[in-house]
């Protein structure tokens, strides 16, 4: 499928990423599956084999993304400690910052644990010298000192990010959840782990710029897609599990503004 700059495929990440020509990623946006058997393909692998796919799945993204390229990985508090160490030590990129994404709207009726109210994403690069775009997405309406200590652009972001998260009544996903009117229980579902757009849309700026090309291997519902269109930049990604297509189509389908000269060869060797 094409919309423009975004290219998606409804494929394993593994086989699809093999055909990306070396070095053409300017930028990695990704949301795999944490491994809390969610009904998500992928999600329930014990520890060792699950270990062993992020090695493989970071292996293809690796040999797609240019050198001082960035990568940004969504994942679950029981698996961030390992994958850091393995993105840090097995493949020796340079972290740039682990975020703590923190949302109060989480599972609820924990009994026996404190109520989750965070995820990390991890920030690597490959190389020092890698986009960062700190001045777009300062806080101008913070009150700071104007010193020489301050930057009079505004206050810059911190690695703690307070997004809420989208619950199924929430305007980027209620159109994918239907109720039986009589039982009040849902017939229809969206994609479980949608992420927010704001939060796509911070990764995105902040580590690319307009024209770059961004990849995502694991698409999901389209949210890292449909920040790219909306934000200039070039997108290609997959998506193992068919069910989504029908909401990739949709949201893609919508965001989408313009015809674009770009073709699938441009991304792929085929």
């Amino acid at each position: 499928m094409q919309f423009g700059n975004a290219i998606v495929s409804i494929e394993d990440c593994i086989a699809g990423m093999d055909r990306i020509q070396p070095g053409s990623i300017d930028l990695v946006v990704t949301d795999p599956p944490y491994n809390l058997e969610k009904c998500i393909a992928g999600d329930s692998m014990d520890d060792s084999a699950y270990l062993d796919f992020t090695r493989l799945w970071i292996t293809g993204a690796l040999r797609a993304l240019r050198e001082n390229g960035s990568i940004y990985v969504c994942c679950g508090v029981e698996f961030q400690p390992y994958i850091h160490i393995i993105m840090k030590n097995e493949f020796d990129l340079y972290h740039v910052d682990t975020i703590i994404w923190t949302y109060t709207h989480s599972v609820h009726g924990v009994k026996r644990k404190f109520q989750a109210s965070y995820d990390p994403i991890l920030l690597f690069a490959k190389g020092e010298e890698y986009t960062f775009n700190l001045d777009q997405l300062r806080d101008k309406d913070a009150v700071v000192r104007f010193d020489k200590h301050n930057n009079r652009l505004g206050k810059a972001l911190p690695d703690v990010w307070y997004i809420e998260t989208n619950r199924w009544n929430h305007p980027e996903r209620k159109e994918f959840y239907k109720r039986d009117k009589r039982t009040g229980t849902f017939t229809e579902k969206g994609h479980p782990m949608q992420k927010p757009l704001k939060l796509i849309d911070r990764m995105v700026l902040m580590s690319s710029n307009p024209g770059d090309t961004v990849l995502d291997p694991f698409i999901g519902s389209g949210t890292t897609a449909v920040s790219c269109i909306k934000n200039d930049r070039k997108f290609i990604g997959f998506e193992i599990d068919p069910q989504w297509e029908a909401i990739i189509t949709r949201r893609l389908s919508r965001t989408y503004k313009s015809h674009s000269s770009v073709k699938l060869t441009d991304f792929l060797e085929m």
